[in-house]
């Protein structure tokens, strides 16, 4: 384990000046914790202690302080009076993963600076056997006669003159997690050849074996036991969220549901959101890899109408609609790469217009904004190639993210469910050698079915929980700023005259200027989504020619007339076929011409 000391000093005003103009002596501590594994509601959980072993040098503190990680309510416990031996224990915690904790020590009047402290860190450690941290903590002697100290202490004289003694070296190189104490207190003014406060850095996070590890101990919750509303990997506080919208119908008139799910919405409390927001920084940070499943609630906020029952009311929008803040922050975490892919079962071209990459969303069931795949009745079949990619995505997912969907049983919801079963039965990752998968994030103001499965489960508008989420990560906000106009709509692109992506060779002028002449591209899905209006493309004298009929700002698009039929192409196309992205562009030229 990681044990490292810090020598930071929390300023505390007091005669006697600062530590640079005084003798120190080092006084070795030692900080130990135990654990016991327990269960908690039907999940895999460590009941644990720590303990701080001072021996004489107990009455040179005024207390010792631990702080815990920033979810814990309250974070900083005090460890009241030692024992007879010198050692000072903390109550009994209960939870799931290891973190490093910070021990305080202020100190007391035999010391030259009352009030003042410095730190040293433990690495929790869930194991049989004790886990130790043996350190030494400076303790400033009272500048006439020194303290009274144990005759182990080896003192050494600090003033200007003289180099600091350096803190025993940390055996890993990992970094020193913030320590809760110094976080707002002001720095005071530096003495004559006074040493620089460290900079905190952020605490470690734990590892995605870690993770992985607890959820294949955590089995599926059912409905009404106390994690149900928070998900298999939650351990922060245990409040339920409260009732934003109160019904007693389906989410959904057209699929099935338990009897205790209905279209009733809901909002996490602030302490819980601040928890699991925390909690999903670290799954989007340890996951190998994350694929986002949506449906039609995160378009909601845009304007765009959803077959589930909600206070939003109807929507009027349709490819006029703008995107919302969810879609500009997934696209900004997929610009990061914290996400992979994007399995989208609404057809609204919402998450290009908010940056996220062409080549990575696959328009499961369709788009208004390619015309080689028309959004699909359900009486219609899916693209050719859509639906084995989103297979591909379910089985090699780590984490997926479900936002806005009830998960009612459509085909597609496997996005979800394959990596929640594998984080439940610890089977092999499939695309690595580590075991079991982090499973189901489901972000919604609505319950599904799928709830006790999830890993973590968030309640509320993902616009302000997403927005929370990149201010906790210290990314960017999202700044709308509409789709930007392409410089020119005729480029060179890396394809051949069939539209198929090309390794190399001659690159192929891509136009899409008015009235250049364009046909849908092979293996188009005309015919298959079963829309009527599109039931001739593709047959005979009608294989899918056509032209392009002008530029919509509005809507962000190519308007295309195909075969008598009006149909659009996003303007994003011409960017992401300029760097390569797409195996296969949507429409060619009749006449293709190469550089």
């Amino acid at each position: 384990f990681w044990l490292k000391l810090s020598t930071s000093l929390v300023p505390s005003p007091a005669p006697g000046g600062d530590f640079t103009a005084m003798a120190l002596t080092q006084l070795p501590v030692e900080i130990m914790n135990t654990a016991q594994a327990t269960q908690v509601d039907g999940r895999q959980r460590w009941s644990w202690q720590v303990a701080v072993q001072t021996g004489e040098a107990a009455k040179l503190f005024r207390k010792v302080l631990l702080h815990l990680h920033p979810t814990f309510s309250p974070n900083v416990h005090d460890l009241g009076s030692p024992k007879e031996d010198g050692v000072y224990k903390s109550k009994q915690f209960c939870g799931w993963g290891t973190f490093p904790v910070v021990v305080e020590f202020v100190f007391g009047e035999n010391c030259a600076s009352p009030g003042k402290s410095v730190t040293a860190e433990h690495q929790l450690k869930f194991q049989d056997e004790p886990a130790r941290t043996r350190s030494e903590i400076p303790v400033p002697l009272m500048p006439a006669s020194g303290a009274s100290l144990p005759a182990s202490t080896n003192s050494t004289p600090q003033g200007p003159a003289a180099a600091p003694k350096q803190p025993a070296p940390s055996t890993s190189s990992r970094p020193r997690p913030a320590h809760p104490h110094d976080a707002g207190k002001p720095t005071p003014a530096p003495a004559t050849a006074a040493r620089p406060r460290p900079t905190p850095a952020p605490a470690p996070q734990p590892s995605r074996d870690d993770l992985a590890r607890v959820l294949g101990q955590s089995p599926e919750l059912t409905p009404g036991s106390a994690g149900f509303w928070h998900g298999r990997l939650y351990s922060g506080p245990d409040q339920g969220p409260k009732v934003t919208w109160r019904s007693a119908e389906a989410p959904r008139a057209d699929h099935g549901r338990p009897d205790w799910l209905t279209a009733s919405e809901f909002c996490d409390q602030p302490a819980v959101r601040e928890a699991k927001i925390e909690l999903l920084a670290q799954l989007l940070r340890a996951s190998n890899r994350t694929v986002v499943y949506s449906g039609a609630g995160i378009s909601v906020a845009a304007g765009i109408g959803q077959a589930a029952r909600g206070q939003a009311g109807p929507g009027r929008k349709t490819t006029d609609a703008q995107p919302t803040t969810t879609h500009y922050a997934l696209g900004a975490l997929a610009q990061a790469g914290l996400i992979q892919n994007w399995v989208q079962q609404n057809h609204d071209g919402l998450p290009q217009k908010g940056g996220f990459p062409q080549e990575k969303i696959n328009e499961i069931h369709g788009s208004w904004f390619d015309p080689s795949n028309p959004v699909v009745k359900y009486s219609g079949t899916l693209q050719e190639d859509a639906y084995p990619w989103m297979v591909r995505e379910a089985d090699a997912a780590d984490l997926t993210l479900v936002l806005g969907t009830s998960l009612g049983g459509l085909n597609a919801d496997q996005v979800a469910h394959t990596p929640a079963k594998k984080s439940l039965s610890g089977k092999a990752y499939a695309t690595g050698p580590q075991g079991g998968a982090l499973g189901t994030v489901i972000i919604n103001i609505q319950q599904t079915p799928h709830d006790g499965a999830s890993t973590l489960r968030l309640f509320g508008q993902s616009d302000e929980l997403l927005v929370r989420l990149l201010q906790h990560m210290g990314m960017p906000q999202p700044q709308p700023t509409g789709f930007p106009e392409p410089k020119s709509f005729k480029v060179l692109v890396p394809y051949d005259g069939k539209g198929k992506r090309s390794a190399g060779g001659r690159r192929m002028w891509w136009d899409l200027r008015p009235q250049a002449k364009i046909q849908l591209a092979e293996g188009h899905n005309c015919i298959g989504s079963g829309q009527p209006q599109y039931k001739h493309i593709g047959k005979g004298s009608t294989p899918g020619k056509g032209t392009v009929a002008k530029v919509d700002k509005l809507t962000s698009s190519f308007q295309l007339s195909i075969e008598q039929t009006t149909m659009r192409l996003g303007l994003w196309w011409l960017e992401a076929a300029e760097r390569g992205g797409p195996l296969q562009l949507p429409v060619v030229n009749q006449d293709p011409k190469f550089e």
